[in-house]
């Protein structure tokens, strides 16, 4: 290879490296992929250095997407810009040394998770929930009830709320934010946390 800094030099060993075992074929295919439509949108006479392309990332992705004939969306252009900045930090760690390399892992997939132990039944009894459920949990042996159970009718539908029959002050802001957060914008003014003057 005549300058090896290139992002040409970069996919030419692809091969290379796939023949080494670096990279699986399909993954050889996908990254290749990438860097073919990124290196589409680079002009005859533009800087192809790796340094100069990885430094670029960010304007690339943009001429990505502004291109007159191609038809991807953000997310493939995103995943295109990924491929190729994955290729480029490989390929930079193997020109440094090549005895040493080793490719970076792919996110995403590591070893399998253990499973986990089963979780014990809970101690409390089962409760009917929805349209079938008491506005209160009954009593089971003398203790209090565990859980209040709310069906609430609302414009867009029904809600249903199982909470705790005592709740400190912080459960109830905590709740209060995560139902504001179910609000649309276009709703009236956002409700505020003062009661009702009398």
């Amino acid at each position: 290879m005549a300058n090896d800094n290139t992002i040409d030099a970069a996919v030419e060993w692809l091969a290379k490296a796939q023949q080494l075992g670096f990279y699986a074929s399909n993954n050889v295919r996908l990254i290749r992929a990438g860097v073919e439509a990124v290196r589409s949108v680079l002009a005859a006479d533009e800087d192809r250095s790796i340094d100069r392309i990885y430094n670029d990332l960010g304007p690339l992705h943009v001429r990505l997407l502004n291109k007159a004939d191609a038809r991807i969306n953000a997310a493939t252009a995103q995943t295109y810009i990924a491929r190729t900045k994955r290729l480029i930090t490989d390929y930079r760690a193997w020109l440094k040394d090549p005895r040493a390399y080793k490719p970076a892992a792919p996110r995403g997939r590591g070893p399998a998770k253990a499973k986990r132990a089963p979780v014990e039944p809970d101690t409390e009894p089962s409760l009917p929930f929805g349209d079938d459920a008491p506005t209160s949990t009954p009593k089971a042996e003398g203790k209090p009830p565990a859980f209040r159970d709310h069906t609430l009718s609302l414009t867009t539908g029904k809600a249903y709320l199982r909470i705790p029959a005592s709740i400190s002050t912080e459960d109830m802001e905590l709740l209060t934010l995560v139902i504001r957060s179910h609000v649309r914008a276009s709703s009236a003014a956002p409700p505020t946390t003062e009661p009702p003057a009398a």
